[in-house]
């Protein structure tokens, strides 16, 4: 299964879907389970958020990873004034 740990998979056998939540969404959520869990693992403390405006330029936001969930679920919120020359 994409985004499903295989070492977890070994030691608890298939993950199941929670009532109302499609295959798609438990990809989802078990994917930023095991990204969370890596994170953490890693001591990182601090993640970019990232996108390029319309002129090719890249833009930077600096996120606590607490966020991390926040960001993949609803976006990283940058300004419109992020996007100059429109």
């Amino acid at each position: 299964m994409a985004g499903a740990n295989p070492r977890e998979y070994a030691a608890n056998g298939p993950p199941t879907a929670t009532r109302g939540e499609t295959r798609m969404t438990m990809e989802m959520r078990m994917g930023l389970e095991s990204m969370k869990s890596k994170l953490a693992a890693d001591g990182i403390e601090y993640i970019l958020a990232l996108f390029v405006d319309i002129n090719g330029a890249a833009k930077v936001k600096q996120v606590p990873v607490g966020c991390f969930e926040d960001i993949v679920k609803d976006g990283a919120g940058f300004a419109g004034a992020a996007v100059w020359g429109m």
